[in-house]
């Protein structure tokens, strides 16, 4: 519940008078941000990893003889990059889409 002081209640009537509105004053809550919709893939050790389709910055094939698992590795803007077990070309479709399955 919105509890309103009685010093914030004069302010925003003096607000509220000072630009000239006549009508009730509206208090409500403060609005909070949506979680991006997460596509998600399979770690090489079987956890699920959630990417932001909107933060990928660069997507490539992974092969054993470069030290990673057989997969696709994400490099996410500011975030770092995860190796995930899933082929390039279906990670590459399931970004474009937004596949959150």
């Amino acid at each position: 519940m919105l509890t309103v002081s009685r010093r914030g209640f004069l302010a925003s009537a003096a607000v509220t008078a000072a630009f000239g509105l006549n009508t009730k004053l509206a208090f409500v809550n403060p609005a909070h941000a949506e979680t991006p919709p997460l596509v998600i893939f399979t770690h090489p050790d079987g956890t699920p990893v959630g990417i932001n389709p909107d933060a990928v910055a660069a997507v490539h094939p992974t092969v054993k003889t470069q030290g990673y698992h057989v997969g696709t590795m994400i490099d996410s803007t500011g975030a770092g990059s995860e190796v995930v077990t899933e082929s390039f070309e279906e990670v590459v479709k399931r970004l474009s889409t937004k596949d959150c399955k």
